[in-house]
């Protein structure tokens, strides 16, 4: 997959994430007569939706991407060092 082809993909996602097709109305009744059954509530068929929301990028300046690139090189100089087998330790 191509990174325009992966961009693509993500885009068409976010466009379905919230929009149920017939498969996910089936599931949501069934979700909703199995609570009713259970506990006797009453439910309305919408009430098992799942809602998905993207997360908010977060905004990356350029100080901080040159900062995340010295650690990620210095994680693997001490990598190189020890052997190519030894993960530095986590904080």
């Amino acid at each position: 997959m191509t990174h325009r082809e992966y961009l693509t993909w993500l885009a068409w996602l976010e466009d379905q994430w919230n929009v149920p097709d017939r498969t996910d109305y089936y599931l949501m009744q069934i979700a909703g007569y199995v609570s009713h059954v259970m506990s006797r509530k009453s439910w309305q068929p919408g009430e098992y939706q799942i809602k998905f929301e993207s997360r908010k990028q977060t905004e990356e300046t350029p100080k901080k991407i040159q900062q995340q690139v010295a650690e990620a090189k210095h994680r693997w100089r001490m990598r190189a060092e020890r052997g190519g087998n030894a993960w530095p330790k986590q904080k």
